[in-house]
């Protein structure tokens, strides 16, 4: 005898239905925890990476807009949610309790309210992150490898004799920053992608995650 005797397919089917259905929103779950417009970008795993544990969002229409040049609130926001601060009381923008912070710490200071809006270039980037590296770490407690990395790494910056600040050096030699074919590009703005890149960097750093100098 079949061990379906007189089955009620109307169940039966209904059952099916909705395991397919669960399925169908298990997996746009998932293609949510992307961007369909990194797919192919060299930066995709960090993106993702920050995407998932929360740090970022995109765009309504399910992009990240990489190429887009980041705001000084993205940058500083961002940065402030990887240390762990999240402003608990509801400002009159968005981003005001993370610049709030950041000039508690000497990040940046108060012109930022004002300019929030405004692109942020690498050298702005370069040097809010040398000051929270310089809050966060004592040259002293370094282990010997990192100090000597610090001390001893190569300059090969084609503009450093205009005077790159040693700050910004050391960013490189940490490899929390990088540069292409000699040059850091100080003038030029900071892309979205690349946000997140180096404050990806400055994290892995801050958990002892080796990197290495560019």
């Amino acid at each position: 005898m079949c061990c379906f005797e007189n089955p009620d397919r109307t169940n039966m089917f209904e059952e099916v239905r909705e395991l397919f259905d669960y399925g169908f929103t298990q997996n746009t779950v998932e293609l949510q925890k992307s961007f369909y417009d990194i797919r192919f970008r060299w930066s995709r795993v960090q993106i993702d990476s920050f995407l998932q544990k929360g740090y970022i969002r995109g765009y309504e229409d399910g992009s990240f807009r990489p190429c887009n040049e980041a705001t000084k609130e993205e940058f500083i926001s961002l940065l402030m949610k990887i240390k762990g601060i999240e402003p608990y009381e509801q400002q009159e923008y968005w981003s005001k309790g993370y610049i709030d912070e950041a000039v508690k710490r000497g990040f940046i200071d108060d012109s930022w309210h004002e300019r929030r809006k405004e692109t942020i270039s690498r050298l702005e980037s370069f040097l809010v992150l040398s000051k929270a590296l310089d809050y966060d770490f004592d040259i002293n407690m370094l282990s010997k490898e990192n100090y000597l990395l610090v001390s001893k790494g190569e300059n090969t910056f084609s503009n450093v004799s205009s005077g790159i600040p040693e700050d910004i050096i050391k960013l490189y030699n940490y490899g929390i920053i990088s540069g292409y074919n000699g040059d850091l590009f100080l003038d030029k703005l900071s892309t979205r992608e690349e946000m997140v890149a180096m404050i990806n960097n400055y994290l892995n750093f801050k958990l002892g995650v080796q990197l290495s100098a560019h």
